[in-house]
């Protein structure tokens, strides 16, 4: 039963935190682009790496 309990949390979680922690970085990194170029930067920046194209 407590095997049952472990995956069952395991197989989302090992999913969800990489996928959560991608989006968080990607926040930063446009973050950090837009406080070097001074301006919104929404329709500059690539959405899949973050950087400006």
């Amino acid at each position: 039963m407590k095997i049952e309990l472990f995956f069952t949390l395991l197989i989302p979680g090992a999913i969800l935190l990489p996928l959560m922690s991608y989006f968080v970085f990607l926040g930063i990194q446009v973050k950090r682009q837009e406080k070097r170029a001074k301006k919104d930067l929404t329709n500059d920046i690539n959405p899949f790496t973050g950087n400006r194209s």
